[in-house]
């Protein structure tokens, strides 16, 4: 990239005004002409569409349809087209980075401004769980397509680390353009709100509040069992309690690690149902069963998980579970 570019770029991309939302992509424009290219015109009217759509809460829902997620899985860089990799690569080859290092070329700074964080706003951003993608993430603003910039952090190999978790909570829309998904009819979510992790990070967390590692893999394992999109009532209680309850890990080690062999348990299974103790609200209960190792008697607990609005929130904490006749 020559001296002139470059300067261009910084003249062109001045640090992101945190309060306006980021560029993104609208959910129901007539298709491009080519399957693998958006031009630039058709872009801005993508854009344009969904800055209206964002006004008027017609496109991804109200606050009466609404339809939510919250969803755990990968996230990965996907470019709509050959003009936005190669401007990405020679951002790369100029600042003689790694193509890998994402992170430090969306957010390299001279003289306080990001040259190239315009190239992190042309690009898809796909959610990838149990290994298939599922949904195209549109940031709701700079916030958040800065985590999502965030989550391709490299290793001192630099090489993408593979071990990161993003659970992203927003609102569900209709199918994205072809070119936007490399062709797979994924569905857009207006991303109001990303957080991520590594698998050792999460340990990290989760030992600080007494919990054993082997009870927190108990858990998680149990939890993912079948594949989640975080679309359903069940899944997003079942999803904030795994990510945003620590309790049940505590109470899953305090279980285990009963002193006499005849009361030590494990946990045997995870249920989610419909609760009807809040009318008008969606409660969802949780209920988490263990056996005993040596008697094979089973005690079941539950936590019931509020999934009315787009962010859940506990409604009862973790207590006995008596199953109703």
């Amino acid at each position: 990239m020559s001296e002139q570019t470059n300067e261009m770029a910084k003249t062109n991309n001045q640090e992101v005004d945190m309060h306006e939302p980021a560029r993104s992509v609208a959910p129901d424009q007539p298709m491009p002409q080519a399957p693998d290219t958006i031009t630039p015109a058709q872009m801005a009217q993508v854009e344009e569409a969904v800055v209206e759509a964002q006004k008027n809460d017609d496109t991804f829902g109200d606050n009466s349809n609404a339809e939510y997620i919250y969803a755990a899985g990968m996230l990965r860089l996907h470019f709509p087209n050959k003009g936005v990799e190669e401007e990405y690569k020679s951002a790369a080859q100029y600042l003689d980075k790694s193509p890998n290092d994402y992170y430090d070329i969306f957010m390299h700074k001279e003289d306080r401004i990001k040259p190239y964080f315009y190239i992190a706003e042309q690009v898809s951003w796909i959610l990838t769980i149990d290994n298939q993608d599922v949904y195209l993430l549109i940031p709701n603003s700079s916030y958040e397509l800065k985590e999502f910039i965030s989550t391709l952090k490299v290793k001192k190999d630099e090489t993408l680390d593979d071990d990161t978790l993003s659970v992203a909570i927003g609102i569900l829309g209709p199918v994205a353009p072809d070119a936007l998904t490399d062709g797979q009819p994924l569905r857009m979510v207006m991303c109001k709100h990303l957080f991520h992790f590594t698998k050792e990070e999460q340990l990290e967390e989760l030992k600080g509040h007494n919990s054993t590692t082997t009870a927190i893999r108990d858990v998680i394992s149990a939890l993912s069992t079948k594949p989640n999109t975080g679309a359903t009532a069940s899944d997003r209680a079942e999803n904030f309690i795994a990510y945003r309850y620590s309790e049940i890990y505590t109470k899953t080690t305090e279980l285990c690690r009963k002193d006499s062999k005849d009361e030590s348990q494990y946990l045997v299974k995870i249920e989610s149902k419909d609760s009807d103790t809040s009318p008008g609200r969606k409660i969802v209960d949780i209920i988490f069963t263990y056996q005993q190792l040596v008697s094979g008697r089973q005690s079941s607990y539950f936590t019931s998980v509020d999934v009315t609005d787009m962010f859940p929130f506990l409604h009862s904490n973790l207590s006995d579970y008596v199953a109703s006749v």
